[in-house]
């Protein structure tokens, strides 16, 4: 069984990216993070992302005109991962830079890193006592 990721969200969350790094994004989010390629670009130009569940919120990436992507007016991506220190031997391999953020429990450790677009991901893992 392949695990996918999940997008901490109520509804889709939507980017707005410049038309120029949408290959960028599309490796990173398909390949490093591990979401499904749902909808390929299409001449809407969006591209849409899903993790699990399958009905859950889906990532939904619209590419634009430079002038109009802005990844800073946004709150951070949460999303949740099965092993974080798995996640981290992989994107050090590809030398993706990162940070842990630690809370107030031993548990409460959050991984960030930005896309190529700019925008801000937390990455998490629910532990289950």
């Amino acid at each position: 069984m392949i695990y996918r990721p999940r997008i901490m969200a109520v509804d889709n969350v939507q980017l707005f990216v410049s038309r120029t790094i949408v290959d960028a994004l599309d490796q990173f989010y398909a390949d490093w993070i591990g979401f499904e390629r749902y909808k390929h670009l299409n001449r809407d130009g969006t591209v849409v992302y899903r993790g699990r569940p399958r009905s859950g919120p889906r990532l939904v990436v619209n590419a634009v005109a430079p002038e109009e992507a802005s990844p800073l007016d946004r709150p951070p991506i949460l999303i949740e991962m099965f092993s974080l220190n798995d996640f981290v031997e992989r994107i050090e391999t590809a030398k993706i830079r990162y940070t842990w953020i630690q809370g107030w429990s031993f548990y409460d450790r959050k991984l960030v890193l930005y896309d190529p677009a700019g925008h801000r991901l937390e990455l998490l893992t629910i532990h289950l006592f």
